[in-house]
């Protein structure tokens, strides 16, 4: 297969200063009527930074004098997907709460990873902007943008605060897409409460639907944290925190395909599972390969299965069996 790579151009860079971890990252790009937008977020990677305003630049068609765009509504309006009903919806992450200036629920427990304590609260007890999903509404025949937030049916599902702040389900590393019935879903990860009744303080990614235009939604399926130890030895290292990021694309009506991040403070592997029921249930994960961090996947018209993914560096995977077979990874950034 021959990959035509077109002149890398700047859009833009972190000054010098920038030493710390977190700003400059979670790239994202979208396509509205001839014009490419692209969105990264410059705060540190901390709830105290969720729902802060990143920067939007675009650009036409060329991809080759790109400049900053003030205007919020076109770049919702361009990751925005369209409902059978007409109306508009995109993904909003929104500030994380002050514990302190809450009145909380009893905890689900606690736990410790990676150093940090966090404090669980089961979602369906907390107010909906925090245990439901944030997300702009523009509805059919209206001009403005209306922030809602949308009931979450997950068993087990649970929110965790730590060093004082309490996020909603963010945008960011999170899916949200149309399926092919035409109906919204949305793909996360996040810690749940296990059939005991105390949390998991390893990710899982959960798998949900909304049938009622994307005014709730209610979990289809979960993928447990099942690492493959032969060749993943580290997987319940305390630097290693479960799934992360993960991504899906459909390969028809009802066969799913999923890649799966695992590294946080030390580099792990990417997985790969599939569903033939819709997301239902999910074949053990596999190791896939080994590193990948905010994998992204889409299936082509020719039907390739394309994978990017990166750190270190950028690279891409081709598939021409549906995610059986892979190529070799090719270098977009050294």
């Amino acid at each position: 297969m021959a990959i035509q790579l077109f002149d890398r151009v700047l859009v833009e860079s972190a000054p010098r200063r920038v030493r710390e971890w977190g700003p400059y990252q979670f790239p994202s790009l979208c396509k509205k009527d001839g014009r490419y937008y692209y969105h990264f977020s410059d705060a540190a990677d901390h709830y105290s930074a969720y729902g802060l305003p990143g920067w939007v630049y675009q650009t036409d068609a060329a991809c080759l004098a790109w400049e900053w765009c003030r205007d919020e509504d076109r770049y919702n309006e361009a990751r925005a997907l369209r409902l059978p009903n007409g109306d508009l919806v995109c993904s909003y992450s929104g500030k994380s709460a002050l514990t302190a200036e809450l009145e909380l629920p009893e905890a689900a427990g606690a736990f410790t990873i990676n150093g940090r304590h966090y404090t669980c609260y089961r979602n369906d007890q907390l107010p909906p902007e925090i245990g439901g999903f944030s997300l702009l509404r523009k509805k059919a025949g209206e001009t403005q943008w209306k922030l809602e937030h949308a009931a979450m049916e997950e068993k087990g599902g649970i929110r965790c605060a730590f060093d004082g702040f309490l996020p909603a389900m963010q945008a960011r590393a999170n899916k949200f897409w149309l399926g092919p019935d035409g109906k919204p879903y949305l793909l996360i990860y996040n810690f749940k409460l296990r059939e005991d009744g105390t949390p998991d303080s390893r990710d899982w990614v959960y798998l949900l639907r909304s049938d009622d235009n994307a005014h709730s939604f209610h979990e289809i399926g979960t993928i447990p944290y099942e690492p493959e130890l032969s060749v993943d030895p580290q997987a319940y290292s305390d630097k290693r925190r479960g799934f992360l990021e993960p991504d899906m694309c459909f390969l028809d009506d009802r066969r799913m395909l999923c890649i799966i991040r695992t590294t946080h403070c030390e580099l792990g592997p990417m997985y790969l599972c599939r569903s033939e029921d819709a997301g239902a249930t999910w074949t053990r994960p596999r190791y896939l390969h080994t590193h990948g961090v905010y994998p992204h996947l889409i299936r082509l018209e020719n039907g390739a299965l394309v994978l990017s993914y990166g750190r270190p560096g950028v690279e891409l995977m081709i598939s021409w069996d549906d995610g059986y077979t892979w190529s070799k990874p090719v270098s977009i950034v050294p």
